[in-house]
């Protein structure tokens, strides 16, 4: 089974490793958090089935009689058997949304000035809490108002594509403290380096050069975190970690990294959706039946084909011309 990132919960549960919250942050690696931090380079993919089985007889057997934390170590986090051999990779597109989600959250540190206050990445206080809803706040309603967007829009797919361009950091520099503006900008910019490689789908076409410097990219994309953003190294994400650590050798193996995005998958759910709510009989008996009809009837070719020939030969009741329809007459349009 070929899974993504966008499966991370999916692959956990059917390799038998622990969640997410798990000191293992990796599914590709068996690399900890607190290492994903302090040496994010030089972890190679290394997780599978066989891997995984021996991991866990050494937990099952136990001889040395270890506590449950210290056999959890020893297992790198496999806590069950594996009952499907899974090929890990990367989603380009959750990839994306994850990671700019991240950058929301320090965005929202920033603005609270986290720094300042020598606050750790995410206190549960109280008082923290309220700073940080209150700074979160903000930065929404200076979206909003700057980019005229709705709230609908303000969801994690739509703040991957709209929160790290041009537009939307002209908007959110001038709410943190000048001081540290510099930094935020840095470390976006050296962010924005890395991006195109792992969203090419031909990576060593269209972007050859920033393939070659990727690694020196990322170096200094995490020398930045490091030296201006130390409060965020109690929780590096694993999306980040396997966008600096695994890119160049999954895109070695595979050639791409962007080819594999679930992006056609998204839409599809939408379509799904939409038919679902406006075209299909609200009946349990019909409703997946009208669902998959008019999924039919939106990707076939043959009926796109005749609707591009059928709209050669409209003839406009307007100026008796062929090729349009009254509705699209040029000679209307002011």
């Amino acid at each position: 089974m070929f899974s993504t990132m966008f499966d991370e919960k999916l692959e956990r549960k059917v390799a038998g490793l622990a969640g997410p919250s798990s000191t293992f942050l990796c599914t590709m690696c068996e690399t900890r958090r607190h290492d994903a931090y302090e040496t994010p380079f030089g972890h190679r993919i290394s997780r599978n089935s066989y891997r995984n089985e021996e991991n866990l007889d050494r937990k099952l057997t136990n001889d040395s009689g270890l506590s449950y934390n210290k056999l959890l170590e020893e297992s790198k986090g496999v806590t069950t058997d594996s009952f499907i051999n899974m090929t890990s990779h990367i989603d380009a597109l959750h990839c994306e949304i994850n990671n700019a989600l991240w950058f929301k959250k320090l965005f929202v540190r920033e603005i609270a000035k986290v720094n300042e206050r020598k606050w750790t990445y995410g206190s549960n206080e109280k008082r923290e809490k309220e700073a940080l809803k209150q700074a979160e706040e903000i930065l929404n309603d200076n979206l909003r108002t700057g980019m005229g967007l709705q709230k609908y829009l303000m969801q994690p797919g739509n703040y991957s594509r709209l929160l790290l361009t041009d537009k939307a950091m002209a908007i959110i520099l001038p709410l943190i403290p000048e001081n540290r503006r510099e930094y935020v900008q840095q470390l976006v910019d050296d962010y924005n380096l890395l991006k195109p490689v792992w969203k090419a789908t031909k990576p060593t076409e269209s972007c050859p050069d920033l393939l070659k410097k990727y690694d020196e990219n990322a170096s200094k994309f995490i020398v930045t975190l490091k030296m201006f953003f130390s409060y965020t190294k109690q929780n590096m994400p694993n999306y980040l970690h396997k966008t600096l650590a695994h890119v160049p050798e999954l895109i070695e193996k595979y050639g791409s990294v962007g080819a594999f995005s679930s992006e056609p998958n998204e839409h599809g759910n939408k379509l799904f959706r939409l038919f679902r709510k406006m075209n299909a009989r609200q009946q349990s008996d019909f409703e997946l039946k009208d669902i998959l009809k008019f999924h039919w009837l939106y990707t076939v070719k043959s009926i796109h084909e005749l609707a591009d020939r059928t709209s050669i030969h409209q003839k406009c009741s307007f100026c008796a011309e062929t090729g349009h329809k009254r509705t699209t007459c040029p000679s209307r349009l002011p």
